[in-house]
């Protein structure tokens, strides 16, 4: 990857990262309500979902820079609506906008800096521009968390963090509009009707049993990390006995953040040295994932749930970069911003389903048991792909991946 493509991405997960902390805040500031909160939150997250996979679509066939440029106009029409009102109709438009700009920008400069980057220098280089795009994006939301809270606490107001974003949205559509170019990758370039585009997207996935099973796992992980995001922070504070907690649930937070970044990088180094393991490297790292999860879910000492959460996101690292990896490999240049769009879909519907999960039954079996449910999860889904698997031929056009890696 470049310097300027490197840059790019770090400014735009920086900007998204700058309202992370102050978000829920800034909409009640804004005229939202303790009632009226949720149902914001729930639009842009419906947005997301009905729009991520059309917007990989239209990514892959009118161009990744365009669907870019697009998410930058509709962040910044968002930033505009907050700022323009106090009245519930504008929090509802500018949550759809940002849903719709998320939607947008999804998976859309990945794939195109992922194909040039393998253009240029071959497959050997997809793992570590792979974990090299976690870096970044760990990196940027760390450090955007850390800026978007520091901000607004200087300047008393949670507006300065919209003006800053705004500018860089701004400045990300001028950039991208001069540097970044879309060749020599033509056959993304090609024209092909929606009809045929779906068709190869569904030959891709049931082509070949493991390209299935990879999007399955995606499902489960995204199963896995709500019920972790969902109630880490409850159970530290009852094993804490601070007072002053809220300096320790952000610290944690950031923490999280760069376990995932060295998670990424440990995962590539793996990737590099055993290059024909990669299936059993992912298949090791799940089983241990779902481990982790049952290892913070029996802790008692704020010593073991702090170093309970850090494994957990150890294992999140290496095993994203390895999945993601995979993912790539057997996808298409032509169809990669669609099954990203679809990798990201899919992984929310896993969050929807864990959350639904999780309202039925933490009354029941509590929250350690619902962690110890996601682990057994994590754990059967990857022997059941061992089993499912074992000596089956991968056959996806376009993929060059050794059967036993």
């Amino acid at each position: 990857m470049t310097k300027w493509q490197q840059a790019i991405l770090l400014i735009k997960h920086f900007a998204t990262g700058l309202l992370i902390p102050v978000l829920n805040v800034l909409l009640l500031q804004k005229g939202a309500t303790l009632q009226t909160l949720p149902l914001l939150l729930a639009i842009f997250s419906v947005t997301v979902v009905c729009m991520e996979l059309p917007s990989g679509i239209f990514a892959d066939m009118f161009g990744r820079k365009m669907a870019f440029l697009m998410s930058c106009v509709m962040h910044t029409i968002a930033i505009v609506m907050l700022f323009a009102g106090n009245h519930i109709a504008w929090l509802v438009s500018a949550m759809i906008f940002y849903g719709l700009g998320r939607a947008f920008s999804s998976g859309s400069l990945d794939a195109l800096f992922i194909d040039q980057a393998m253009h240029r220098l071959g497959d050997n280089v997809l793992a570590k521009v792979t974990a090299r795009l976690m870096v970044l994006e760990g990196v940027g939301f760390a450090a955007g968390s850390i800026a978007g809270g520091f901000l607004a606490s200087v300047t008393h107001t949670y507006l300065s963090n919209l003006a800053v974003q705004a500018f860089l949205y701004m400045t990300l559509f001028v950039i991208c509009l001069r540097v970044v170019s879309e060749h020599p990758i033509v056959q993304t370039k090609q024209r092909v009707s929606l009809k045929s585009h779906l068709n190869q997207g569904k030959q891709v996935v049931l082509s070949s049993r493991r390209f299935t099973w990879l999007l399955m796992g995606v499902l489960v992980v995204g199963f896995f990390l709500s019920t972790v995001e969902t109630y880490w922070q409850s159970n530290f504070i009852r094993l804490s006995k601070s007072d002053n907690i809220a300096w320790m649930l952000g610290f944690i937070t950031f923490t999280g953040f760069v376990t995932v970044i060295l998670g990424s990088t440990f995962g590539q180094r793996f990737m590099d040295r055993y290059k024909s393991k990669w299936w059993i490297i992912y298949t090791i790292g799940r089983m241990l994932f779902g481990v982790s999860i049952v290892v913070l879910a029996i802790q008692g000492t704020v010593g073991g749930f702090v170093a309970g959460y850090v494994i957990v996101y150890m294992f999140l690292g290496i095993n994203s970069v390895v999945e993601t990896t995979l993912l790539n490999k057997m996808t298409p240049a032509s169809m990669r911003a669609s099954m990203l769009s679809l990798s990201s879909l899919i992984a929310q519907i896993g969050m929807i389903l864990a959350a639904v999960f999780s309202s039925l039954l933490v009354g029941i079996v509590g929250s350690s048991g619902i962690w110890v449910t996601a682990g057994v999860l994590m754990g059967g889904y990857a022997l059941a792909m061992v089993f499912s698997t074992r000596g089956k031929k991968s056959v996806v056009r376009g993929s060059r991946l050794p059967e036993n890696q």
